[in-house]
């Protein structure tokens, strides 16, 4: 073509655009010579196909270098950038580049902030989130317009995953304001409830998903809006975290089950694992073999997860190795390091802590951190402290940073009776503030209104009163004695 014809911009950018789909580097160089020597690089379109070519490519450097090199830079130009380097793992140079961005005059269009907004996922930072969280609000870049759905939706989900559950709430009820939706007008809302009690599950807050579930059924049905497949799926799991069984009675979800038309895969693992849950392992292993004999669906690995962690639960170990025996041999799926842990944890908690020592070392693979902690785990329930200290030296080497299997290994000793280890160990935590235990916390239902707390929690607004009654009633206790 170079020898009969001058290819213009448009001819540039379609190869450039082959070149950044096949990975031509060298090419996309000799194309940005041939337009500098050309002319055509003054073209503004032919400019930001480069910039994009060279992003797509995670060639970064030379992306950035073109351009602050270019007279004027819009909104174009910059977000391909940005989106070069979230593309790449850098999403701390794309929150730097959109800082410069803003700087430079240039406002983002609603591609840019789904980009920044996934760069923010990843970073996960609250106090970024909080400012980029104020900036889509705004809305400033639009001239007062709202952004777009997918937008919204996209910081609705990135607030529940970096933990900030007030600004989640205030999104939600932006929606309910403004009538903005995350996706169509006739799943909006629905869409927008799931999004948010996602985000309560994900953040160990069940209690207030539940509470968002009732507030579906109060205002949704005004709207004609109800719960769907994926809200009910997120409330049975926020039920499970409670142990609520009045709530989450799997018999409840198997006459659901029955119902169903279609059973998919996912819909034959949520009922095995409703049942291993609950401790009915029984029920799921019937389950398992009714899939096994439909012929419509074919178990996959999640389904193996779930009933070998219902055989550990209730004790069936010879029932959990014939089926995890079965996983290569018949369903052609090879066990995973789920699958080793659960078939450890299977060992342990019926008490046989020497086999699990024995089936970890014949592992086709390099037994993970999961696995020791569960083999440890078994050994402070039995007292087994030979096998927790060679348990507690493989976790040192793959965590060494971890509190939990000093813990662990600490009350090993201590139901051993070997004292001063356990003083040891402990000795170690007071030293270090490196190793900080997460605080576990209890929740009491009262007159229908669920309490969460923690040990010499203060949080709750009658809690002085609250402390009196309590030591009113050691005293009691005391003088009874």
């Amino acid at each position: 073509m170079l020898e009969s014809l001058q290819p213009n911009e448009f001819t540039l950018a379609v190869v450039l655009q082959a070149c950044a789909l096949k990975g031509y580097e060298d090419l996309i160089e000799v194309i940005q010579c041939f337009s500098i020597k050309s002319g055509l690089i003054l073209d503004d379109f032919l400019q930001n196909c480069l910039i994009d070519a060279y992003a797509k490519l995670g060639m970064l450097r030379a992306a950035e270098k073109l351009l602050q090199r270019l007279y004027r830079r819009d909104v174009v130009c910059w977000t391909s950038v940005i989106s070069g380097c979230v593309c790449n793992g850098n999403a701390k140079t794309a929150l730097t580049l959109f800082c410069s961005m803003l700087e430079d005059g240039v406002l983002p269009n609603d591609v840019t902030m789904l980009t920044i907004l996934q760069a923010c996922s990843e970073i996960n930072d609250h106090k970024v989130m909080q400012w980029i969280h104020g900036l889509v609000l705004k809305g400033s870049w639009n001239e007062g317009l709202y952004p777009c759905p997918e937008t919204m939706a996209s910081l609705l989900q990135g607030c529940g995953n970096c933990g900030s559950l007030k600004l989640g709430e205030e999104i939600h009820g932006y929606f309910n304001q403004t009538g903005v939706s995350p996706l169509t007008m006739a799943k909006r809302d629905v869409i927008s409830w799931n999004t948010i009690i996602n985000c309560f599950v994900k953040n160990n807050q069940p209690v207030a998903e539940l509470g968002l579930l009732g507030e579906i059924h109060r205002e949704g049905s005004q709207d004609n809006v109800y719960p769907d497949f994926v809200t009910l799926l997120v409330s049975l799991e926020a039920c499970s975290d409670l142990a609520l069984l009045l709530q989450g009675r799997p018999d409840s979800a198997e006459n659901i089950f029955k119902e169903m038309h279609k059973r998919d895969t996912g819909s034959w693992n949520s009922m095995i694992a409703a049942y291993g849950i609950n401790g009915n392992g029984t029920s799921a292993l019937k389950v398992f073999a009714d899939l096994e004999r439909s012929g419509t669906r074919k178990p996959n690995a999640i389904t193996f997860t779930n009933v070998l962690s219902a055989c550990a639960h209730t004790g069936l170990v010879e029932e959990g190795f014939k089926i995890f025996n079965s996983m290569e041999k018949h369903h052609n799926i090879r066990p995973s390091m789920e699958h080793f842990t659960c078939m450890v944890d299977l060992l342990g908690r019926a008490g046989r802590v020497e086999e699990a020592e024995m089936f970890i070392y014949k592992m086709r693979m390099q037994p993970g951190p999961d696995v020791w902690a569960a083999l440890l785990g078994a050994c402070v329930v039995v007292g087994n402290v030979t096998i927790a200290e060679k348990a507690a030296k493989e976790l040192a080497i793959t965590e060494p940073s971890s509190s939990i299997w000093r813990v662990a290994l600490s009350n090993a000793y201590a139901a051993a009776g070997k004292w001063q280890e356990a003083a040891e160990i402990r000795a170690e935590f007071r030293r270090s503030k490196q190793f900080i235990k997460e605080g576990g916390w209890s929740s009491v239902n009262v007159e229908g209104y669920e309490f969460s707390f923690m040990a010499g929690d203060t949080k709750h607004p009658e809690s002085a009163m609250i402390y009196g009654i309590i030591g009113t009633l050691q005293i009691t206790y005391k003088i009874a004695l």
